[in-house]
């Protein structure tokens, strides 16, 4: 729903986010640094380790996110590894639209 936080900054971060509907802001120390719209994702980096979030996420609008937790994108690792290979690039090849 709009205003709702998706993650907070400083929080455990353990899975990707991935917008199907809808726009978010990201804010680090309470200061925008960019919107994302549908088809953005943000989080990537939780797919590889366990650091703090580094930025929260605010829902504009209502809209629908989809999550990929570490845990399962490493069992895709295991069984999948040239489609994680493929997801892993794709998902670090994206550009962030600035605010």
């Amino acid at each position: 729903e709009q205003g709702d936080h998706i993650c907070v900054e400083g929080d455990e971060a353990d899975h990707l986010c991935i917008l199907l509907r809808g726009s978010v802001e990201l804010t680090v120390q309470g200061v925008r640094v960019a919107t994302l719209d549908e088809g953005s994702h943000f989080g990537e980096m939780a797919l590889l380790d366990a650091s703090p979030r580094s930025a929260t996420a605010t829902a504009l609008e209502s809209g629908k996110v989809l999550t990929l937790a570490r845990q399962d994108f490493s069992e895709v690792l295991r069984k999948e590894a040239g489609l994680a290979v493929k997801l892993l690039w794709s998902f670090l090849n994206t550009p962030v639209t600035a605010a």
